[in-house]
């Protein structure tokens, strides 16, 4: 997900669960020609809290209980907006 909003224009920092991850995610980002930053925090520890503080990031996203399954294509902001009937019903106006 986080290469998906990457490649739509948003500046992403993405954390990971452990340190392999970082550079592995780091090189996806170079394959698909987009940038984003990596950061493994560990979330019980207050430093790491601290710096997360300073990250600048305005819309926190935590996709630990997403599944693989997930479609990118939901995650591009709506160009319209959405009637709460048509919320209810699933479908998009």
């Amino acid at each position: 997900m986080s290469l998906r909003l990457a490649e739509l224009g948003h500046a992403v920092v993405a954390s990971v669960e452990i340190i392999a991850q970082v550079n592995t995610l780091r090189a996806e980002g170079r394959d698909r020609g987009v940038e984003l930053r990596v950061e493994k925090p560990v979330v019980t520890d207050e430093g790491d809290r601290a710096k997360a503080l300073d990250w600048g990031v305005d819309v926190p996203l935590n996709n630990a209980g997403i599944s693989d399954g997930v479609r990118p294509s939901t995650c591009r902001p709506r160009s319209s907006a959405v009637s709460s009937r048509s919320m209810s019903s699933g479908r998009s106006s």
